[in-house]
């Protein structure tokens, strides 16, 4: 991990006052993400799910502008981990896994605050370091 990424993460767990259980790379697909979905991270900590990125037509761009240098719209939402329901991951076909995106699929599902209807967020997620198991347990699936 680069120096500047290793500040990132301290000043994000200092700011918070959280430490972070597990991160990845990710795009939010919906509902309510634009057309071409939003690139950001996937933080998973003690207590909440945090998804950050900003709006952009290029993904690369768009990572590289989390820290609000970036004149793109920022992107940011959080479920307190208690509230989290359930994880669906579709299972793919080997046509699907050969021509689809490269990070598998995953749904979110969550209670929200008035309990009426649940959130959901549907995302693609690099799951290189294992942060889909941290999620499953997280979410009730282990």
């Amino acid at each position: 991990m680069t120096e500047e990424a290793e500040a990132f993460w301290r000043d994000y767990e200092r700011s918070t006052g959280q430490i972070v259980e597990a991160r990845a790379m990710g795009q939010w697909l919906g509902p309510g993400a634009p057309r071409e979905g939003v690139w950001g991270i996937l933080i998973l900590t003690e207590s909440t799910f945090h998804f950050m990125g900003r709006k952009s037509e290029n993904w690369l761009k768009g990572l590289f502008t989390l820290k609000g240098r970036g004149e793109e719209e920022a992107v940011e939402f959080r479920v307190p981990r208690e509230n989290l329901r359930s994880l669906e991951e579709p299972r793919q076909g080997w046509l699907t896994r050969l021509l689809g995106a490269s990070f598998p699929e995953v749904a979110l599902t969550w209670t929200t605050a008035g309990g009426a209807d649940p959130g959901r967020g549907v995302f693609n997620v690099d799951d290189q370091q294992g942060f889909l198991e941290k999620l499953r347990s997280a979410a009730g699936r282990s």
